[in-house]
């Protein structure tokens, strides 16, 4: 684990830190450390009206909701980072995904390895 901390980079003024394996948070009273291998699904959140905040709502299999509050730029870097870095983390959101997530979760764990197969550029020049 402090191998994973050291390698992380700081997101929020050192108030969280985002590694391939784990998420660092912390606060005045504790340090809350977030294990990745639980983590299912992830997507960036805004709050829109007169307090606008944006923060990335994780999902663990537990089905609970943990945000961790970031800028747009900075909550994009880390759904990049984990889409490219941990394959088991669906970085995604619609409204049918979370219809599926709240009403068939088992469905929901298999969307991630659905992702459709890309034809060749030159496949229709072989027909």
């Amino acid at each position: 684990m402090n191998f994973s901390f050291t390698g992380a980079s700081s997101i929020i003024r050192a108030k969280a830190w985002v590694s391939n394996k784990y998420i660092f948070t912390c606060n005045p009273i504790s340090i809350k450390v977030i294990d990745l291998s639980d983590i299912v699904w992830a997507y960036y959140y805004k709050t829109h009206g007169r307090y606008k905040q944006g923060c990335v709502r994780i999902y663990n299999t537990d089905k609970k909701m943990i945000c961790i509050n970031a800028s747009e730029n900075k909550a994009f870097g880390i759904l990049e980072y984990w889409e490219e870095n941990v394959p088991h983390i669906l970085v995604a959101y619609s409204k049918g995904l979370a219809r599926i997530f709240h009403d068939d979760f088992n469905v929901f764990l298999k969307i991630h390895y659905l992702k459709p197969v890309e034809e060749p550029d030159d496949f229709f020049d072989n027909v």
